[in-house]
């Protein structure tokens, strides 16, 4: 495994491809464990055999998920190198992608998110910064990267506006109600207490650096609150871009300016959010209707009928 030429296909993912640099550096992951894997067994990268997909994902106990990313990532570094001039042809060429199940998203109800807007404690510094980044999330469903990113010149506060730098740095404006308004005043006075006065433009910075805090950090602070305003665990960042979304259509949003708020590229990924509200309303249908459960006797009297 040369680092070197792995470097070099890291800046390429990020100067030519155009990825972000958490998604590069995903990539690379997952093309270090491959290489280093096959320098195990001893096999050429251009000479694997023919079930080595098989092998490596029984070896190492892989999940879909891994198979699938590992999947991508070697491909693509495949055909980089081909077009360099460093192997003769690509394995992954012409194999069988693994299937990743279709993911289930639970829906949330607008009560549950008020609860967890509602969790932080807003006398506080910290908390007045909690409520805010919360308060944006879901008032405009965007990203973690994206609200991590965000600096103080991306707020347009006359217009009501915030620039969003998305995926492959496509950049959107998302307009921002008065919710959001409301609490960007209160906590931008006090946002410099967070950093003991160092100079920084990160709207949300870490409070040890005063730059970019980290995904983990951001996550660690939605689950806090969720914990506190008694959501599930499986709550987390995205939960409230589904939220967002899921709220928005079903509120009447026409489906493409959903899909242009969230910045996605594909109009079957936004519809996913509406089939959550269909599969919401299908479950509460279920749960409260009175006839959601057949009586049995009536079944028995019907296939009787029918057997006469």
């Amino acid at each position: 495994m040369n680092e070197n030429e792995l470097k070099a296909y890291g800046e390429h993912l990020c100067n030519i491809a155009r990825l972000s640099r958490v998604t590069a550096a995903a990539h690379l992951r997952q093309i270090r464990r491959f290489l280093a894997y096959i320098e195990e067994k001893s096999w050429q990268l251009d000479t694997l055999p023919a079930d080595f997909m098989e092998i490596f994902s029984r070896e190492i106990s892989a999940t879909i998920s891994v198979q699938t990313k590992t999947f991508a990532a070697m491909q693509r570094y495949c055909d980089y190198c081909l077009k360099q001039g460093t192997l003769m042809c690509n394995p992954f060429q012409g194999l069988r992608r693994p299937r990743q199940r279709k993911k289930t998203h639970r829906y949330w109800t607008p009560a549950e998110i008020e609860r967890l807007l509602a969790a932080p404690d807003i006398k506080t510094a910290i908390g007045m910064r909690d409520r805010t980044l919360l308060e944006i999330l879901y008032d405009t469903g965007i990203r973690s990267n994206e609200l991590r990113q965000l600096t103080l010149p991306d707020l347009n506060l006359q217009d009501r506006l915030v620039i969003v730098r998305g995926k492959n740095y496509k950049q959107r404006a998302i307009p921002l109600n008065d919710g959001a308004m409301h609490w960007l005043e209160h906590y931008l006075p006090r946002r410099r207490e967070l950093f003991n006065d160092k100079i920084t433009p990160v709207l949300f910075p870490s409070t040890t650096t005063g730059g970019v805090m980290s995904g983990m950090n951001l996550w660690h602070i939605v689950k806090r609150h969720a914990k506190a305003a008694g959501l599930v665990q499986t709550f987390n960042v995205h939960s409230l871009r589904h939220a967002f979304a899921s709220h928005m259509i079903s509120n009447g949003a026409d489906i493409h300016i959903v899909k242009a708020l969230l910045g996605h590229s594909h109009i079957a990924t936004t519809e996913n959010y509406a089939h959550l509200q269909k599969k919401h309303l299908k479950e509460l249908h279920r749960r409260y209707h009175p006839r959601a459960d057949f009586p049995e006797e009536e079944k028995k009297e019907e296939i009787a009928t029918k057997n006469k």
